[in-house]
């Protein structure tokens, strides 16, 4: 891995020489790759047992999944290199009857096609869910996940009544910071990366940021965040929590990034279902 990562810094380096203009899309893109994993039979066979619908998003095709009919209706929104699986114990702690759960494979991820995955993707796909399952009572998130359902709360103004954020990050410019750290890009390549960020979102990175999405946030929110996570500081949710009017934060100890723990599982399904 670290002789790839090198190999593609002494790329970008002569192609930030040979056509500037190309190596902030190249870098962005690159960016943009989650290397999603193949999921297991296992995985597969339960994705299998939902009602199964397939949307589109900028011709990428992204796949749905529904399980129950109940009135409650539960957005799930996994996180980066993830998929709906990861929902699994969750899915299965909510009456079916009460409550309808849907989930998606974000494009470039699980089921869904494409090789690449952003924020600007992430909030399309849940602009065509939602379209299509119509506006959910909650939304329960993860990651990256968590990030882009606020950003889409933010932008289109959709309002629900209950929010949980798992191990949320809190701006683009951390994502980038990492980006830049592992591949070693120098100053001239990192302003061509930001000027294409610019280009294709239509705002600079600073944008896209929690501190000005947050506030927007009505929700009754749950915040959850391991102490020593080592993909997404707690302090984002430190800060998320401190923004948001009707919020409650849980730092928890030993969990991770992931936070697979049926004490998580347990106190996200005891909040949504308060």
């Amino acid at each position: 891995m670290a002789l790839i990562k090198k190999i593609i810094s002494i790329y970008f380096k002569l192609l930030a020489y040979i056509a500037p203009k190309q190596v902030g899309k190249q870098a962005f893109y690159l960016f943009c790759i989650p290397f999603k994993a193949k999921l297991s039979p296992k995985q597969q066979a339960y994705l299998n047992t939902a009602e199964q619908k397939e949307l589109f998003v900028e011709d990428q095709k992204v796949v749905c999944y529904k399980w129950g009919h109940g009135p409650k209706k539960i957005l799930m929104v996994h996180g980066w290199q993830s998929n709906a699986y990861r929902w699994k114990n969750y899915i299965e702690q909510f009456n079916h009857e009460d409550y309808t759960v849907i989930c998606f494979d974000a494009p470039g991820h699980g089921n869904s096609k494409g090789l690449y995955c952003n924020v600007p993707l992430y909030e399309k796909s849940l602009s065509a869910v939602v379209d299509h399952y119509g506006t959910p009572d909650s939304i329960l998130s993860h990651s990256i996940g968590a990030f882009s359902s606020i950003y889409f709360l933010y932008k289109n103004g959709f309002k629900v009544e209950k929010f949980v954020s798992l191990a949320s990050p809190f701006s683009a410019q951390q994502f980038f910071k990492v980006y830049k750290k592992e591949l070693n890009l120098n100053q001239k390549i990192a302003k061509h990366l930001e000027a294409y960020f610019n280009y294709y979102t239509g705002h600079p990175s600073a944008y896209f940021s929690l501190e000005e999405f947050a506030p927007n946030l009505k929700a009754k929110t749950l915040i959850i965040h391991d102490k020593k996570d080592k993909v997404t500081q707690v302090e984002n949710s430190i800060q998320l929590n401190e923004i948001v009017d009707s919020s409650e934060l849980w730092a928890t100890e030993g969990y991770g990034h992931g936070l697979k723990n049926n004490k998580v599982v347990t106190r996200v399904r005891e909040f949504l279902e308060s």
